[in-house]
């Protein structure tokens, strides 16, 4: 005689609630928070973005939460006999939240150290770097003191953008401005060195530069054609270089709202 294979209601597992917490449930709302710090980090959401560095140990401290809670969970299922269902699809889940905050965490720590030994060289070169970005102020002049909490640990540069050079009267030459091509959050910018329109291709990356200084440098007309690029640029200053007017002509029709001195 066949026996009926379909569940019965004593055999067929309770339908979970939407509001009834489950392991897999705590990871995809992990997952979801650490996306949308992810999402604010690049558009700008939050007060706390304003602080370069911290959305990403935050990331990283809300798997640290998940992680404790986890296993209080854990604990306490084995104590009083809860269910504690852990499938092969939330440790899939588990996986990619542990691995993209800290993913996340390498490549800020790589860029703050390209960031770093560019500044160490503008130094050497006898420039000056000035800092953005830390506590609450966009310009703070100098960085932090590195016995200052996590800028001891991961650096000042993990928490601050360098906006500001100044290599006035410094020994730069066309071959050193390729340290500056990765500051990619630079403002300001003062080259009154000897550098020519080789130099200038350098600068083409800095998207969000908004004042830069050319005084007493040997860049001709060619060169000018490196900065049309720099669509942010609000302020140029070209005094006592080999640029005519027509140069200057030519520039100001590809950058309306920048103004030329020269």
């Amino acid at each position: 005689m066949e026996t009926n294979s379909l569940p019965t209601a004593e055999t067929k597992p309770p339908k979970l609630r939407w509001f009834h917490p489950t392991p897999g449930r705590l990871l995809i709302a992990l997952l979801a928070v650490e996306g949308v710090l992810l999402l604010s980090e690049r558009f700008q959401w939050f007060a706390f973005n304003e602080k370069k560095g911290w959305t990403v140990l935050i990331a990283i401290a809300s798997v640290g939460v998940a992680m404790v809670l986890m296993l209080f969970w854990f604990v306490l299922a084995l104590c009083f006999r809860w269910r504690f269902q852990f499938s092969l699809r939330s440790l899939l889940i588990l996986t990619v939240a542990v691995a993209l905050p800290f993913s996340w965490l390498a490549v800020e720590m790589r860029w703050a150290k390209e960031q770093r030994q560019a500044i160490e060289r503008i130094h050497e070169l006898g420039g000056q770097v000035y800092y953005g970005n830390i506590g609450t102020g966009r310009w703070n002049g100098t960085p932090l003191s590195r016995s200052a909490g996590w800028c001891y640990l991961l650096g000042d540069e993990f928490f601050a953008d360098a906006i500001s050079v100044d290599l006035h009267s410094s020994q730069a030459t066309d071959a050193e401005l390729e340290h500056i091509e990765g500051m990619a959050e630079l403002e300001y910018l003062w080259l009154n060195t000897q550098i020519t329109d080789a130099g200038l291709e350098h600068l083409t990356g800095l998207t969000k530069l908004d004042y830069l200084v050319l005084q007493n440098t040997q860049i001709t007309d060619a060169g000018l054609e490196h900065l049309t690029r720099l669509t942010n640029l609000q302020y140029l200053f070209l005094n006592g270089t080999q640029v005519t007017d027509d140069g200057v002509r030519k520039l100001d029709r590809a950058l309306p709202h920048c103004h030329t001195q020269r």
